[in-house]
């Protein structure tokens, strides 16, 4: 296989490829435009920094209300002897999936960490007076949408687009439109290496 960077003029020529880019960017890329409804479901997220030990006392809250911004709360000082926040401190992350095209994505980053301040004080897990640091990272191709008849279409557009190159490999959620999690994809990994 032989890569093209946007840095070089004639590429480098590779023995594998493993790709994680997103399957419908992937085929694109090597020439093909398939008519599909396959898109990704894009992610906000909001990570918090407190200065106490805990907010609540799980390490996932799924939130499905209409009512809040955010549809997951993840605490990450539940991950004992993990170090996933200093000493006496706890870290967060919110989570708000939209489209790249929905308003909540196109808001400033300072509206939309005041937005889940906010809805953390509307469940009780912060009050108005609580100290923090915030920052928004926004991931776009983060969930394949499932629609009906989804599988039969990725399976038709590998067969036909990255099968044929023997030497290309596509892994991952995004890689292979498939929803699966962090264990699997390292799974996929070992097993391609």
């Amino acid at each position: 296989v032989k890569v093209k960077f946007s840095n070089e003029k004639s590429g480098s020529n590779f023995d594998y490829v493993i790709s994680t880019i997103p399957l419908t960017i992937l085929t694109k890329t090597l020439g093909y435009n398939y008519e599909h409804p396959l898109r990704f479901r894009s992610m906000i997220l909001g990570f918090f920094s407190f200065n106490k030990p805990k907010i609540s006392d799980y390490h996932w809250i799924y939130t499905p209300s209409k009512d809040l911004c955010f549809t997951r709360v993840t605490e990450f000082c539940r991950l004992k002897g993990a170090g996933m926040a200093p000493e006496g401190k706890t870290c967060i992350c919110l989570e708000i999936p939209c489209f790249k095209e929905d308003k909540k994505w196109n808001s400033p980053d300072k509206e939309t960490i005041e937005m889940m301040r906010i809805d953390l004080i509307k469940m009780g897990l912060i009050s108005k007076d609580d100290e923090f640091n915030a920052t928004i990272v926004k991931q776009e191709y983060e969930y394949p949408l499932q629609v009906i008849g989804f599988l039969e279409m990725v399976k038709d557009i590998i067969e036909k687009s990255i099968k044929p190159i023997q030497n290309l490999v596509t892994i991952g959620r995004q890689g292979l439109y498939k929803y699966c999690n962090m264990n699997e994809c390292m799974e996929m990994a070992l097993d391609v290496v």
